[in-house]
């Protein structure tokens, strides 16, 4: 099982270059990119969809419905290597959108217990709380000071700011880790005649 949600490996295979080209591209329907206009009102039949480029194939699992933004892309390159042999690359990652929202959860979620940690241990509070104390003199208004807090005490409540992000990343994780099956199995579906 992957952890992070990129995976890089390659298929040695038996058929050359332009027959394996032949197999994916009649593996998948063919899309102009992965915007979402295209993906509107699709009659499309395979299950699988994307387009080549520069030599190599984007694709990935087609959505029934629902938005398919969150499937990983595979992105696959051949070259043929001596002896008949064809090496095929293949790289799964998510989208960029994806990849940047994941990103951002994290840096909030940072921010907020970064924030959490400086509130509870920085002392210039207790000095705030003293100050005003004694400029009140009310005992109605008397502050309590915070208790000293240290990091230890601290990394409950730290771990649970980041229970959303981690909910989100677990949850993405395990997507994509059923997707990664699902491709390799599609790998297999078109028959490489890989080496053993």
């Amino acid at each position: 099982m992957h952890i992070l949600p990129f995976a890089k490996y390659n298929i040695d295979s038996n058929l050359s270059e332009n027959e394996i080209g032949y197999r994916l591209s009649c593996s998948f329907d063919n899309i102009e990119s992965f915007s979402e206009k295209h993906l509107k009102g699709s009659t499309r039949s395979k299950d699988f969809e994307g387009y080549i480029s520069d030599g190599k194939y984007h694709f990935r699992r087609r959505m029934k419905i629902g938005y398919s933004g969150f499937i990983p892309m595979a992105h696959v390159k051949t070259s043929e290597e001596i002896k008949g042999k064809t090496k095929v690359s293949v790289k799964i990652n998510p989208r960029k959108s994806v990849s940047i929202l994941l990103l951002l959860l994290l840096l909030f979620f940072l921010i907020i217990s970064f924030s959490t940690i400086r509130t509870n241990i920085n002392p210039e509070y207790q000095n705030k709380i003293e100050e005003i104390n004694q400029i009140t003199h009310d005992s109605e208004l008397n502050l309590k000071p915070i208790p000293e807090q240290n990091f230890s005490n601290l990394f409950p409540s730290i771990m649970f700011s980041f229970l959303p992000f981690i909910g989100f990343y677990l949850f993405y994780i395990i997507l994509f880790n059923l997707e990664l099956k699902l491709l390799k199995s599609f790998f297999e579906s078109i028959d490489l005649n890989i080496n053993p």
